[in-house]
């Protein structure tokens, strides 16, 4: 079954505490952290997931990058918002999945995209569903091994991460 995740990066940003502080400091510090979890997740789950951050002011075209093949990080440009480009992807992709997970907590945009097929999910739910999977994977961990498990460094080239950090930055 063919599954992915759209995650409105900003948003779930602000409904994690934790994120929401790291944001305070650097905001490439939050999105690497929320990039590192949703990395994990979907690693595990071997699900598709594209998280979308707002940036429609800088006078760019939309920047997507692939940092693996399960996951890509999108930041909007000229005028578009999470929002917009979540609700285009699945319009132009619903037929290419089983099932698509919107993560927001915008519920306009929820009700655009209501499908059968489109399942919705708030960003709470979503950082509890992480939260329990790293959990399970850390048991795991400990039992096979003494490394604290999978890091979001550990997938990336050094070339990705300076790119990620400078478009944030933008």
């Amino acid at each position: 079954m063919k599954t992915a995740y759209l995650v409105d990066g900003y948003n779930v940003i602000y409904s994690s505490p934790f994120l929401k502080k790291l944001l305070e400091k650097d905001t490439s510090l939050a999105q690497e952290e929320l990039i590192r979890q949703v990395l994990g997740y979907c690693c595990q789950e071997e699900v598709e997931g594209w998280i979308v951050f707002d940036a429609y002011r800088r006078p760019l075209e939309n920047v997507v990058e692939k940092l693996t093949d399960l996951i890509r990080v999108v930041f909007t440009g000229a005028g578009q918002t999470a929002d917009c480009y979540i609700e285009s992807f699945v319009s132009r992709n619903k037929s290419r999945y089983d099932y698509i997970y919107v993560v927001t907590f915008d519920y306009p945009e929820m009700m655009t995209v209501v499908d059968k097929h489109i399942l919705l999910y708030s960003p709470r739910s979503f950082l509890k569903e992480i939260a329990s999977g790293r959990e399970t994977r850390r048991r795991e961990d400990f039992s096979s091994r003494t490394c604290s498990g999978p890091r979001l460094f550990d997938y990336l080239e050094k070339e990705v991460i300076d790119q990620l950090r400078r478009l944030a930055k933008r």
